[in-house]
């Protein structure tokens, strides 16, 4: 059942694409080590705030309502060639991640490590396919900021392991039980999400988009 769990969220969050539903998060209130079954936490009051924001910006219309969905990705482009190296033959592949957000403000500064994000790529190289974990870069390096609205992922070319891998899927917190959860500066949870791109984004090659992706919602 545990398995199943990062395709049930993915499942819940079509709801979001529903009229008149509303649907918050708890994928950051965890309570694995809790006297209940780990999907009742017990984080009550925290879950009935972010079920208050959504009544009243939703069914009561209030225009100063606080937001209560977290960010939801729009679209990852591979990364184009700066002035630090040819990303067609550098050390690194790199994408960025860019967020439709429900709020002006962007995502919190956390203190633990930026490659525990749970950021994954699928990388094909022919009938050969697995996932690479990636690392978010920090606001100081590349052409994306990752306090506004997108974040730059990167992994070692060498980590494909093939000379002419390209990226097929993006992932984030795709586990049973995620770690490393990424917060809004309200507070709100970045929800687990995969993409599926229809066209690959070769390693090599500049300027590939995905579509826009399914993300989760619990």
């Amino acid at each position: 059942m545990l398995d199943a769990f990062p395709e049930l969220r993915l499942a819940e969050a079509k709801s979001n694409n529903m009229s008149n539903v509303a649907m918050v998060s708890a994928i950051d209130l965890g309570d694995v080590g809790g006297p209940f079954t780990c999907e009742h936490n017990r984080a009550k009051q925290e879950v009935g705030k972010r079920l208050l924001r959504a009544a009243m910006g939703l069914i009561y219309a209030r225009q100063t309502a606080p937001p209560w969905r977290g960010p939801e990705p729009k679209s990852v482009t591979s990364m184009p060639k700066d002035s630090r190296e040819d990303q067609s033959s550098g050390p690194e592949v790199q994408v960025s991640v860019k967020f439709k957000m429900f709020s002006s403000k962007g995502f919190y500064r956390h203190p633990f490590p930026l490659s525990v994000l749970s950021f994954e790529a699928l990388a094909a190289a022919g009938n050969v396919s697995y996932w690479i974990p990636m690392t978010m870069l920090p606001p100081n390096r590349g052409s994306a900021d990752s306090i506004g609205f997108s974040v730059t992922l990167w992994f070692a070319r060498t980590a494909t392991g093939q000379k002419n891998a390209s990226i097929v899927a993006i992932r984030y917190a795709y586990a049973a039980f995620p770690t490393g959860i990424m917060h809004t500066l309200e507070g709100l949870p970045l929800s687990p999400f995969l993409i599926n791109c229809s066209v690959p984004l070769p390693c090599n090659t500049l300027g590939s988009k995905c579509p826009p992706p399914v993300v989760a919602a619990r």
